[in-house]
């Protein structure tokens, strides 16, 4: 369209100017007429050659258009388009070149105008002059005078007429040679733009052939796509489905060895005579009132419930006991429906009792103390403040024993509960700022098992001890003042004599501290080489409480890995006449592994 446009305009506006300087070289100088018709045949000539080619282009434009009109980015697309800029330049230029011939025929018209003017004036004058003449006879010498003037103008009037038929004859030639020049050009650029596009065609048969090769593709891809999508998703489920079974394969397996590694330490435990820790996380209760410092420190791994860890100050500290306990397990006593570690302890112990009675006389005593102010104390007596002392046995074993300590021989836990109720009722108890009934003592209720073989004659002996240790106390948090200042004072001293005797125990040490305190003392038989011994140590969740938790979770580990030694069994021979002939089989007490089972597994 825009060669066309300007083919056009160009011939058109070339027609005009030679129409115009046809009428303006009709005025009295003629002598460049002929060439000015020859200049003008020639110019209709090729302006009717050049609207003829623009036809030809204009329809090969068109089918290209036709064609391109799928491909709008391609490299001959661009060519055409810088092709058309350059023609709409080329048309602007002409226009302006136009312009300034239209303003040069101005100039023209107008001095052409004056001349008219000036001739009609000096014509006019020249009639006036010949009136005046004819009315008014004059010399001749004036007459040759104007005559002479005439000419003298007429002449001036021919050289001006010649100057300006020059002029226009040059302006002309110039306009002439310029849009030959121009035309030269455009005929220039149409024929590159045939050129372009001749070569276009094979591109453009090329490219139409792609085009419907990436159509074909791009209308099957969705379904390529979604099949890829598909086969996918199945490779992803089957490896999802593989992952799981192995999973869970491994899992079984993990809590399989799980099970048998607590199984194998429980029996090296059980061998080495380790003291077993377990530990219980207290709830938090209302009365611990609300506020940051009460927010919970201690997680739980849902992994192994033999670790804790506490978070204080942007650190965590793990710690690895037999078993932790969380805050919805029940206290030591427990409810009738589940029961704690003292009745369970007790309804195994009396369980195996009944299991053994055909073969066994098994007599079971119950006696209750605490240590008050390092001073012991007979729990189950009319009067619990009566001072007691620890002594050697007499029968050269090596044995303790507390003279005056009241037994009281039971039959059923229900008997061994009447009197814990008893002896909880006389132990030492009060108010402070952290408990408002703080133990002021270390309680013991201290089981006895006495068998005979009726078979044998074999006699042994077991002891079960249930200690209820105070907890240490810090004297600014609990307010104690007086006596309960002085009850804090012992237990803590109590509580670190102990700690010495395990540091000593864990070390192995020659020497153990065991008469540091009356708490070891009392303690040693359950903290020599042939007792087996379970802790279980209570630490509060709570921020406030992290400096006594920690310390007590250390404790704890630290007692952990105190070994013992074997546990071996005591037995003396008590004749009997007729049974001194058999052969004398070993007594098994009630186990104490079986106890912490059965307490770790219930609990």
């Amino acid at each position: 369209m825009v060669s066309e446009t300007l083919g056009c305009g160009t011939a058109a506006i070339m027609l005009g100017l030679m129409r115009r300087y046809l009428i303006c070289c009709c005025l009295p100088a003629t002598e460049g007429t002929t060439d000015l018709e020859k200049h003008l045949e020639i110019l209709v000539l090729e302006n009717d050659r050049l609207k003829q080619e623009l036809n030809g282009c204009q329809l090969q434009l068109q089918q290209l258009r036709n064609s391109l009109s799928g491909c709008t980015n391609c490299e001959h697309s661009k060519e055409n388009t810088l092709l058309r800029k350059q023609m709409t330049d080329l048309q602007l230029e002409l226009g302006e070149k136009v312009q300034l011939l239209a303003e040069l025929e101005q100039h023209l018209k107008d001095v052409l105008q004056e001349k008219t003017e000036r001739e009609e004036r000096l014509n006019k004058r020249l009639r006036d002059c010949h009136l005046a003449l004819a009315k008014q006879p004059t010399p001749s010498v004036k007459i040759m005078m104007y005559e002479a003037e005439l000419e003298r103008t007429r002449g001036e009037m021919l050289e001006t007429l010649q100057a300006m038929e020059d002029e226009k004859n040059q302006a002309i030639e110039e306009v002439f040679l310029q849009a030959r020049s121009e035309m030269k050009t455009v005929h220039e650029n149409l024929n590159g733009v045939r050129m372009n596009l001749l070569s276009i065609q094979p591109a453009l048969k090329t490219l139409t052939s792609d085009y419907n090769c990436l159509k074909n593709h791009v209308r099957d891809f969705p379904c390529l796509l979604q099949d890829a999508v598909n086969q996918t998703k199945r490779e992803i489920y089957q490896a999802v489905e593989e992952a799981q079974k192995t999973n869970q394969d491994l899992l079984r397996k993990y809590k399989r060895e799980m099970q048998l590694r607590k199984k194998c330490h429980n029996e090296l435990v059980r061998l080495r005579g380790n003291i077993r820790v377990l530990c219980r996380v207290r709830p938090i209760t209302p009365e611990d009132g609300t506020g940051l410092d009460t927010r919970n420190i201690i997680s739980f791994d849902s992994d192994d419930d033999g670790v804790l860890y506490v978070s204080h100050r942007g650190k965590t500290t793990m710690f690895e006991l037999d078993k932790v306990f969380q805050p919805h397990a029940l206290q030591s006593e427990g409810s009738p429906e589940d029961p704690g570690i003292n009745q369970r302890a007790l309804r195994l112990l009396f369980g195996e009792v009944a299991e053994r009675s055909a073969d066994w006389d098994l007599t079971i005593t119950v006696s209750m103390a605490e240590i008050y102010n390092e001073t012991l104390r007979n729990l189950l007596a009319k009067d619990p403040s009566e001072k007691l002392e620890i002594k050697l046995s007499p029968d050269g074993s090596g044995q303790l024993y507390v003279p005056g300590l009241i037994q009281i021989r039971v039959q059923s836990v229900d008997d061994i509960n009447k009197v814990f109720e008893l002896g909880r009722v006389n132990r030492a108890t009060d108010f402070t700022n952290v408990n408002e009934r703080s133990s002021r003592s270390h309680a013991l209720l201290i089981v006895s098992v006495t068998g005979i073989n009726l078979t044998s004659g074999v006699r042994t002996t077991g002891k079960l001890n249930l200690v209820d240790l105070a907890g240490s106390e810090r004297v600014g948090k609990s307010g104690a003042e007086g006596p309960r200042l002085r009850e804090a004072q012992n237990i803590n001293k109590s509580l670190l004599a102990l700690g010495d005797v395990i540091c000593a125990l864990r070390s192995k040490q020659p020497y153990i501290p065991f008469r540091n305190s009356k708490l070891t003392y009392l303690l040693q038989d359950s903290l020599s080489g042939d007792s087996k011994t379970l802790m279980m140590v209570q630490v509060s969740p709570m921020e406030k409480n992290v400096n006594e938790t920690v310390c007590s979770l250390k404790f704890a580990q630290r007692v952990r890995s105190v070994e013992l030694g074997t546990m071996v069994r005591r037995a003396e021979n008590q004749h009997c006449s007729s049974r001194q002939d058999y052969e004398r089989p070993r007594l098994q007490l009630p186990n104490k592994d079986g106890l912490i089972s059965a307490i770790q597994e219930g609990a």
